[in-house]
């Protein structure tokens, strides 16, 4: 089937591999921030004439001979060269046009098959149209080429309103429902292109025990053509492995009853004791209100054993108890704790205990070199396969707070391992009372070992008071919501940076964190009422992202 798709000119500048794309409601916002931008193209179109000043069109073709790192566009677009276009296709696909209404309705009296998508508010793009759109033609092509079709997806155009999506389906029973899906799901597969992440990114959302969206996005670099693979391609999970390792281990050990969360640390490791650490407590650890401070240097010659050793003579900064301070020293602590009463290093045990149970076969600490070709890369300055946190390097590759990788897919059977209360097909691993004292939230939102949702966050603003999960530096998050049973897992190697140098803002990661989560709940129906898609994504508005802001 021949299609146009005249999806705005966001579609087709980001369709050209622009790093970034800024829209503009006005032509001399658009100029103004040329001026702020160094290096930036300003595009756009009024009646299919390029608008004076302008540096390029809506042309795609114009796009890719230009390239530039940031492109501007204005939303002017004009239409006659759209409706010339349409009289040689059999269906037109429309988004985010200003005067979207009049062009559908002279395609559609004109007997084009046509499908119309706008959803934001008056007067602007909405990013996501243009993907969705693409995704709708697809299926659409797939599954009902010889159907006859024409769409309206209409927005509520207020700029002070949310925007919801609404269909009105001309075409076989079902196409309404199709429409809605595409629509939804299509978003997910957009937000790691808005933010730049698309080339190093693997995504996993499950619901009810099994995989409704799995993606891998680009390589595993700028450099190779490696492509990421949500059940292959290693991350560095950096502060994931407080849950994924230390957190679990506390939990089995928990249960056999070999490990008191109320019991002074001092117990299991007497050489972590003077003053006021006599008082801390294994909860203490896990909540982070141990009074131990967020990170400290540590000796780079002395080997795994001295670095040991000055965490436990690390000093307290708060009174036990008193204050919240998320602490990696005290989950390495933690980590010592649990090798003292298992006898073994924290990387066995938990493999033991945990991971060969459940089949996480690509989960791990200090990977074998031969495994490179499949790790993420972090810093440039880190070998692939190495640890980036610092800590934890020092203390060997194997720490409470760091040094775990893994891949989204064996990740999504841990996170429904949390929401299944400890059981794994026939296996129990922990008991759902365990789960549920870990995992409900105390004060800061910190469970035991895991974060609790707030509201806001990396767990986006749609999940409930009983979600919990964590985020990691390098770029990667894991969240689930026993009430929804979801579980929604991203993992980026942000901090490797970009192609064209330097690192993005962390405010980039943790907006597509959040969105992609929102997305996910938002999706979710169950038989009720569709719910409303924010007018704008965080990685829409991207504030905060760049210099200025």
């Amino acid at each position: 089937m021949d299609v146009l798709r005249a999806t705005s000119t966001i579609a087709q500048a980001l369709a050209s591999g622009y790093e970034r794309v800024l829209c503009c409601r006005e032509i001399e916002e658009a100029r103004a921030l040329r001026a702020r931008i160094p290096g930036a193209l300003v595009g756009g179109e009024r009646n299919a004439v390029r608008i004076d000043g302008f540096d390029v069109g809506a042309s795609p073709r114009e796009f890719l001979e230009a390239r530039a790192q940031t492109l501007v566009l204005s939303t002017t677009n004009g239409t006659t060269a759209i409706l010339e276009a349409a009289s040689r296709c059999e269906t037109v696909l429309l988004g985010s046009l200003l005067n979207l209404g009049a062009l559908a309705a002279e395609l559609h009296g004109r007997g084009e098959d046509v499908a119309v998508l706008c959803a934001g508010f008056k007067g602007s793009f909405a990013l996501d149209d243009a993907y969705c759109a693409g995704r709708i033609v697809e299926a659409l092509e797939a599954d009902r080429s010889d159907a006859a079709i024409a769409a309206e997806v209409v927005a509520r155009s207020f700029p002070d309103a949310h925007s919801g999506l609404t269909a009105r389906t001309y075409g076989p029973p079902g196409l309404e429902e199709d429409i809605r899906f595409c629509a939804r799901e299509s978003v997910l597969d957009v937000v790691p292109r808005f933010a730049g992440l698309e080339d190093r990114a693997a995504v996993i959302v499950a619901r009810h025990g099994g995989i409704v969206w799995q993606r891998g996005y680009g390589s595993l670099d700028w450099q190779s053509d490696v492509a990421v693979d949500a059940e292959r391609t290693m991350y560095d999970l950096a502060s994931l492995t407080k849950v994924v390792a230390t957190t679990a281990a506390a939990m089995v050990l928990v249960d056999q009853k070999k490990l008191r969360l109320d019991e002074r640390v001092t117990r299991y490791l007497p050489a972590f004791s003077g003053g006021a650490k006599d008082q801390i407590t294994i909860r203490d650890l896990l909540m982070h209100r141990s009074g131990l401070p967020a990170g400290r240097d540590l000796p780079k010659n002395g080997g795994p054993e001295s670095a040991r050793k000055a965490v436990l003579a690390t000093s307290l900064v708060h009174a036990p108890g008193s204050e919240i301070e998320y602490s990696d020293i005290g989950l390495d602590v933690m980590g010592f704790v649990i090798e003292r009463i298992t006898q073994k290093p924290l990387d066995q045990f938990v493999r033991r205990a945990v991971y060969t149970p459940l089949g996480m076969r690509s989960t791990m600490f200090r990977p074998a070199p031969s495994m490179r070709g499949r790790i993420a890369p972090t810093e440039t300055i880190v070998e692939r396969g190495e640890v980036h946190d610092p800590t934890a390097r020092a203390l060997g590759g194997v720490a409470g707070n760091a040094g775990l990788f893994s891949t989204a897919s064996d990740l999504a059977v841990f996170a429904q391992l949390m929401l299944d209360g400890g059981v794994a097909g026939r296996k129990r691993l922990f008991a759902d009372s365990t789960v549920r004292a870990f995992t409900k939230p105390g004060p800061g939102w910190r469970g035991l070992g895991w974060q609790t949702c707030p509201g806001d966050g990396s767990c986006g603003q749609y999940l409930s008071t009983r979600a919990f999960g964590h985020t990691g530096f390098t770029g990667t998050s894991m969240w689930m919501d026993p009430e929804s049973d979801l579980v929604v897992i991203v993992l980026t190697n942000w901090i490797h940076g970009r192609e064209s140098g330097g690192v993005a803002p962390v405010g980039v990661v943790q907006d597509v964190r959040a969105d992609i989560v929102d997305l996910a709940a938002l999706s979710i129906i169950d038989g009720g009422a569709e719910r409303a898609l924010p007018w704008r994504l965080r990685s829409q508005l991207q504030n905060g992202w760049f210099s200025g802001d």
